[in-house]
């Protein structure tokens, strides 16, 4: 059985996940590239007998969690992610918004050595007759974002010492980050690693209920989140009213048609690693929802020796543009209102 405090592989397990999956950014195209799904839309209604899909074992006589308990977990998840050395996996991604379906692969690696992570992320996706990718490296000095899009590249950095003095640690970590501000999470894993997404996904959704699934026969817990209503309030600002009623009020059907209305996130029962997160978009019948973007880890490793290689970008010869100034302004902003509710 793998656990968090053991260097260990786990290549058995993730050579069976589907090799399919996604990532999507939410405030322009580039999301694509950066927020996380998997699409299923169910064409029956539940009934009471297990229920298989996409290597998921659902619908069995297990244990509930309501939101109490359920956040409790998703905090130990993140402590625990937290307290490693080191972790590494592939990626793999699906997006399907605007009636197309994207597929691509990426890497996540970081090491925990320092006041600031080092980190590397990227992604790369077929867009018609070229590649898009992204590439997000933390060095432990600057955050160096490279993308790449219809065969134009451009380079940005950020530096790391000044955004924690302006922000602090929480922030940095991933308390700032909002899919409503146009951030990626590709920046609350850049600035935070693993522990920085799951710091951005409970910052940003109020995660209700948990359950006991099977995910390719390794035991996990499914949460379940929806939007905070401080969230929803800047998305909808004319249901504010309907909002603080509580969010079955709310008509979520109104949000821009690139947003998840909920987001699913699994973590192992035992290690408490992510290990797929969901966005999903309810549909407008009695079908339920679909996931519209999603992201897989696979063949991940804990606690193993990572190269230094990893962590280090060339920019080229073209200067890089100053990006500080504004993760500054953005993860401000996020902070006061997640402040004021």
């Amino acid at each position: 059985m793998r656990f968090f405090g053991k260097s260990v592989k786990t290549d058995k397990m993730y050579s069976k996940l589907p090799n399919q999956t996604p990532w999507i950014g939410v405030a322009s195209v580039s999301l694509l590239l950066v927020l996380l799904v998997n699409t299923y839309a169910d064409d029956k209604k539940p009934d009471s007998s297990p229920t298989k899909k996409n290597g998921v074992v659902s619908g069995t006589d297990s244990p509930k969690l309501g939101s109490s308990e359920t956040l409790a977990l998703l905090t130990k998840s993140i402590e625990t992610v937290e307290s490693q050395h080191s972790i590494s996996a592939e990626i793999s991604h699906r997006v399907d918004l605007f009636g197309r379906q994207f597929v691509g692969k990426g890497y996540y690696c970081e090491e925990r050595s320092g006041p600031h992570p080092l980190v590397r992320f990227e992604l790369q996706m077929p867009t018609g007759d070229s590649n898009s990718s992204m590439k997000r490296i933390s060095d432990g000095k600057f955050l160096w974002i490279s993308r790449t899009l219809m065969g134009k590249t451009s380079v940005a950095r950020v530096d790391l010492d000044r955004l924690a003095k302006a922000v602090g640690k929480q922030g940095r970590a991933g308390q700032g980050v909002g899919d409503e501000d146009g951030l990626e999470l590709g920046q609350a894993i850049s600035l935070g690693g693993m522990p920085g997404l799951l710091r951005s996904l409970k910052a940003s959704f109020d995660f209700e209920s948990a359950e006991l699934e099977v995910l390719h026969s390794w035991p996990v817990w499914k949460l379940r989140g929806g939007w905070r209503s401080s969230i929803l309030e800047s998305l909808l600002p004319d249901q504010k009213e309907a909002i603080r009623k509580g969010r079955g009020e709310v008509d979520l059907s109104r949000l821009p048609n690139h947003l998840p209305d909920h987001v699913y996130l699994w973590l192992g029962k035992d290690d408490l690693l992510p290990y797929r997160i969901e966005y999903h978009r309810s549909g407008e019948d009695a079908r339920g929802s679909r996931a519209i973007v999603t992201m897989q880890l696979m063949k991940v490793s804990v606690n193993v020796p990572l190269d230094r290689s990893n962590f280090v970008f060339d920019p080229g010869k073209e200067p890089p543009t100053d990006s500080t100034d504004v993760y500054i302004k953005q993860i401000t902003r996020r902070m006061k209102r997640n402040s004021a509710r």
